[in-house]
């Protein structure tokens, strides 16, 4: 019985812990940018790729993963023809991996982030951004990444990065921005990792990607409770 009620206990924590993973939502309403206050949320991502890489010419290629994103306090900016209003909130991709499968190429997995959830440049992958609420319509808000990135390409092998962001934006109703689609703004060139000085070896032309609800915190969850069965099952006392 005491083996019971400590089982009992553990899971009770395993669950609250669980519900602790899933992020606080703002939004949507009139000015929800408002009410935002420093967090993180984590997000599956599916994500689409346009790229021309030398040697092997133009591939568009999906991929898809998880990212982790933190969001500040809203703040108030400095703008006169709108005095004390917190109508801005800066962003940051603490960290995102996406694998995909590139036609001619073969597997590739693309990484950003710097790892640290503080809105500030810890690394050279740091990807910050900011969410703006529209002028106009409180209920809306303009996001947008400055994305550093990586890409590896095992089978050459060679590792490109950026130089320059890849911008993407969004305009959103909430945060976390899930169902929104993130759309790149502009090409960057990329370089290759061991010879960053070199030509550049292939070049972004285009990029999008949706965040997706994570599913992490449901899977914790129906593990603990298979588990909780079984263990009741085995504890069970046997019928006369």
């Amino acid at each position: 019985m005491k083996r019971h009620t400590a089982l009992l206990g553990a899971v009770a924590l395993l669950l609250a812990g669980s519900a602790g993973l899933q992020a606080a939502t703002f939004g949507p309403g009139d000015h929800w940018v408002d009410t935002v206050t420093e967090g993180t949320y984590t997000a599956g991502i599916q994500g689409n790729f346009d790229a021309t890489i030398l040697g092997v010419g133009a591939v568009s290629f999906g991929a898809s993963g998880q990212m982790t994103v933190w969001h500040g306090d809203a703040q108030d900016t400095p703008d006169p023809l709108d005095p004390a209003h917190l109508n801005q909130v800066d962003v940051e991709i603490v960290s995102m991996t996406l694998t995909g499968n590139a036609p001619g190429v073969g597997p590739v997995t693309l990484t950003a982030g710097d790892g640290v959830a503080n809105g500030l440049n810890d690394g050279p992958l740091f990807s910050g951004g900011t969410v703006i609420e529209a002028p106009g319509d409180p209920a809306l808000a303009d996001s947008f990444f400055d994305i550093f990135f990586q890409v590896a390409i095992p089978a050459y092998p060679l590792t490109i990065f950026n130089k320059l962001p890849l911008q993407v934006s969004a305009q959103i109703d909430r945060i976390p921005p899930v169902g929104f689609a993130y759309v790149s703004v502009g090409p960057v060139n990329l370089y290759d990792a061991q010879n960053p000085d070199g030509p550049a070896m292939a070049q972004m032309t285009g990029a999008t990607y949706t965040p997706e609800p994570s599913s992490l915190a449901v899977v914790g969850i129906g593990t603990v409770v298979l588990l909780v069965r079984r263990r009741r099952k085995h504890l069970r006392p046997p019928k006369p």
